[in-house]
């Protein structure tokens, strides 16, 4: 420069760290000294969430007011910026950003884009290759119908919650259609308090693990030493998060190890991008098998819900090997159609272990919301699943050849004859050892367990500890005192069927009814109930004997039976 003074250091100046330089004898080219002058420097390059993704406006046909589609940026963070040579990606799209200033509180909108109406990554990295912000959005399963069809921007409530902006997309409330460059009709101050979830593991090459996480990440360099491969306890070379949401995790190890028979790995907890910080995880895995002839089992036929409730078809792995998910696809078919329409299961490795349960569904949130179900690599979102026929279909599930894996039919026929009304109540598989295109290996899931077991053991299903005693109590005597001990009286009731309709309560010496546990339930082979001491009136009942009455009629064979066991009620 030919008015100017370059000075180089030997060690890269930290961003954002106020500096003082002291100038001292810097003469010109005529001599003329330079007071010793003392300079305030800062260097303010852009970082991870100075500016995050605030609103979106992917499909405004048919229009409120707004007739274009838009994105809106929040500028959170106190510096000042400037966004020359910024880029805007939306999926594989970029876009150049203008040169603009942006100040602390600002909202930018950006125009003149294509953003997909089903959903799409977004990510926002500057000129120096700094990814600020990324996020995904697609449309919210719990939107109203009348909004989905556009017109309508999706919001994020607190611009403060940078890792969790994909999970809180919200249609706008405000009546004109969307805030741009003002502040979210939906806006609140959230509290993000949840750890990074390892959802799934996959592969790579020889030598490569991708761990898939529910959000975001912060994974520092210096824990990488901690993460060991077992046996041998090899390090990887390299731990990389992948651009550009950073949900995953791709660890590169120094040897090959996809053909070991089994191997752990393990790895410290780390933080999200607001410091949350995950348990210590130990995986354990394997080589990968072929999918071979029941190898995985069709398990539960969710195919015609409660109005709101999502569709689902549940999974089991039976055995003892490890499959891959990228392995697999499903057929979903009508009567009279056939299977030449397969569906993915995953686009990617995603690995199954042995005993583990999948669930296979449009939406993950859908699923979890209906049925209270945890977060979870248990919920599989499968793009492009079709819908499941209301009273009748078949399922065929197939290796990416089209060999056929395992294949199940349903009907309302198959469901319990007591049932005025199959919707809302799922077929479960009976046995695991029996063929799922046997009609009667499937059966109505028990009322007792909310008529749906997505992602654990059937309600139905038979076990091989089936107890040969009709009706078994523990202990015998019981203190509801709340001391942790014998809290509780567990009635077991072993049918050793399905089709059994349940009657149990519980009555004092003389006849009278203190408590009814099961009023016409819906039981399979083995049920339990618990009592804790409570009437029915909610009251904790004295000390003393108490009967228990079992009931049970199976109106397909007209089998009928009746239980009574004395019990005792004591307080320590």
């Amino acid at each position: 420069i030919e008015k100017g003074l370059v000075i180089s250091f030997p060690e890269e100046i930290p961003n954002r760290v106020p500096h003082q330089i002291l100038l001292e004898g810097v003469v010109d080219l005529d001599g003329n000294l330079l007071r010793d002058t003392l300079v305030n420097v800062l260097r303010n390059e852009a970082q991870w969430g100075d500016l995050v993704f605030n609103e979106v406006m992917a499909d405004p046909d048919p229009a409120v007011d707004y007739k274009e589609e838009y994105l809106e940026l929040f500028k959170r963070s106190d510096y000042p910026l400037n966004m020359e040579g910024w880029q805007l990606q939306v999926n594989e799209r970029s876009y150049l950003l203008n040169n603009s200033n942006v100040e602390p509180g600002d909202f930018i909108l950006i125009r003149g884009i294509t953003l997909p109406n089903d959903g799409a990554i977004l990510s926002l990295v500057s000129k120096e290759g700094t990814l600020v912000h990324a996020t995904s959005y697609e449309i919210p399963w719990n939107g109203p119908d009348w909004k989905k069809e556009g017109g309508w921007s999706l919001e994020s409530p607190d611009a403060d919650q940078v890792c969790r902006v994909s999970a809180n997309w919200g249609y706008t409330n405000d009546p004109g259609g969307g805030t741009p460059g003002r502040e979210n009709s939906n806006h609140s101050i959230r509290v993000d308090v949840e750890a990074p979830v390892l959802l799934y593991a996959g592969l790579g090459d020889t030598r490569d693990i991708f761990l898939h996480y529910s959000e975001p990440l912060h994974f520092p360099q210096d824990l990488k030493a901690a993460i060991r491969l077992d046996p041998g306890g090899a390090v990887p070379d390299s731990v990389l998060l992948i651009d550009p949401l950073r949900e995953i995790l791709q660890l590169h190890f120094p040897e090959d190890f996809l053909d070991w028979p089994k191997y752990q790995l393990a790895v410290p907890g780390f933080g999200d991008c607001m410091g949350n910080v995950s348990d210590d995880l130990v995986f354990m895995a394997g080589a990968v098998s072929q999918a071979l002839y029941a190898s995985v089992l069709i398990n539960e036929i969710m195919y015609d819900p409660e109005e709101g409730f999502p569709e689902y078809v549940e999974l089991f792995l039976p055995g003892d090997k490890i499959l891959d998910l990228q392995d697999l696809a499903i057929y979903l078919v009508e009567e009279g159609d056939s299977a030449d329409h397969p569906i993915a299961l995953s686009t990617h490795s995603r690995l199954i272990k042995p005993g583990q349960y999948l669930v296979l569904t449009e939406s993950a949130p859908h699923l979890m919301d209906s049925y209270e179900l945890e977060l979870s690599g248990q919920w599989v979102e499968v793009e492009g699943l079709p819908g499941l026929n209301n009273s009748s279909g078949s399922i065929y599930l197939c290796d990416r050849a089209g060999n056929v894996v395992d294949y199940a039919r349903y009907s309302d026929e198959m469901h319990m004859e007591l049932l005025d009304d199959p919707r809302g109540i799922s077929l479960e598989r009976i046995s695991v050892k029996r063929k799922g295109n046997e009609p009667d290996n499937w059966h109505s899931a028990a009322s007792i367990v909310g008529y749906a077991t997505p992602g654990r053991e059937n309600s139905q299903s038979l076990m091989e500890n089936d107890s040969d005693l009709l009706l078994d109590v523990a202990p015998e005597v019981f203190s509801p005192d709340n001391d942790g001990y014998n809290d509780l009286l567990e009635i077991t009731l072993a049918t050793g069927g399905n089709d059994w309709v349940i009657g149990l309560i519980i009555t004092d010496l003389q006849g009278n009814r203190i408590r009814v546990l099961a009023n016409n339930h819906l039981a399979g082979p083995s049920v339990s109930y618990s009592w804790d001491g409570e009437g029915q009136n909610g009251a904790m009942q004295p000390m003393g004997f108490y009967v228990i009455h079992a009931r049970g009629y199976r109106p397909s064979t007209g089998e009928q039976w009746i239980r009574r066991r004395a019990i005792g009620l004591v307080y320590r």
